[in-house]
């Protein structure tokens, strides 16, 4: 029996006990909470994975690492909330990181956001150990980014 629950491309549900885990091939979205307050501590997201939904990873405290495939174009809002990422590279094909998306991941040191055109407000809010953050040459920057972050474009 599989850990995961998914529904026409969508990854809904996860019923596993947590460690370390690789999301299935073919899943196009992880949906609204699949992943909330699990017990999971690295996630590799393959390439075809467009879209992390709504509070899909909030609450993972022991979440450190997630490996990002490329193809990813969105990151809903709430949908790492409060993990304990220390690091995160997003691929070049996200065109989209939604309010509050990172908040509260008060581990995460740096951050490259690939190809956002744009870091809203709230993105990083509560990051206050957020040292660096590498964003695309023309990203505007939205975000009130704690004190002592190193903004780098690239």
């Amino acid at each position: 029996m599989s850990a995961f629950v998914i529904e026409n491309g969508t990854l809904t549900r996860y019923e596993g006990r947590g460690g370390k885990i690789v999301i299935p091939c073919g899943v196009k979205h992880i949906g609204f909470a699949a992943f909330a307050n699990s017990e999971i501590t690295k996630v590799t997201i393959p390439r075809g994975v467009e879209t992390v939904d709504v509070s899909a990873f909030m609450g993972c405290e022991n979440l450190k690492r997630v490996k990002f495939g490329f193809g990813l174009k969105k990151i809903c809002g709430y949908a790492f909330q409060g993990c304990g990422l220390e690091s995160i590279v997003l691929p070049a094909s996200v065109e989209e990181i939604d309010y509050a998306a990172f908040a509260f991941c008060e581990a995460l040191k740096t951050a490259k956001t690939g190809g956002a055109p744009c870091i809203a407000k709230g993105v990083f809010q509560g990051c206050n150990n957020l040292q660096t953050l590498t964003v695309c040459p023309r990203c505007e920057i939205l975000e009130d980014l704690p004190a002592g972050c190193n903004i780098v474009r690239r």
